[in-house]
């Protein structure tokens, strides 16, 4: 009896092995939203015409796990400016910072801090965490502050 257990054990462990998973790409996901015009238009209409944050951070992974991230800073700067969304602004400084080459580009790189200062002042927990490492610690400048000194 106990051999029969054994024996019917072991063939469900393999044929249970055996089952293919379907693995699901998040890239292609994404891709397949990024793609979608509807749903991307319906996003966007509810950022740019209602400053929704809940559209804006979908919309935000769908560029970056797509790899359209920055393709996304348009809507950034455009949430930011127009709603004064902190999300939005950091949203731009990462993008910049990170996306281009701003050892490169002083002026990217200047932009850059200057949305990390509005993403801080606006009370951004991410740009609580990283003002620090752009900025020395006493002497963090407002954005106006700052934007006097780079124009």
């Amino acid at each position: 009896m106990k051999k029969n257990i054994c024996v019917v054990l072991v063939i469900i462990f393999f044929v249970s092995c055996n089952k293919k998973v379907e693995e699901i790409n998040t890239a292609q996901k994404y891709l397949k939203d990024f793609d979608n015009s509807k749903k991307m238009e319906e996003l966007s209409n509810k950022i740019l015409n209602k400053g929704d944050t809940i559209a804006f951070l979908e919309m935000a992974d769908i560029y970056a796990l797509s790899g359209h991230r920055k393709e996304f800073l348009w809507y950034a700067l455009r949430m930011a400016t127009d709603y004064e969304y902190s999300g939005a602004y950091y949203e731009a400084y990462s993008i910049l910072h990170t996306d281009y080459d701003i050892e490169k580009h002083e002026e990217v790189n200047k932009m850059a801090n200057y949305y990390l200062l509005k993403s801080y002042q606006l009370g951004s927990k991410d740009a609580k965490r990283n003002i620090h490492s752009r900025f020395n610690q006493s002497e963090i400048p407002t954005s106006n502050e700052y934007w006097r000194t780079i124009n």
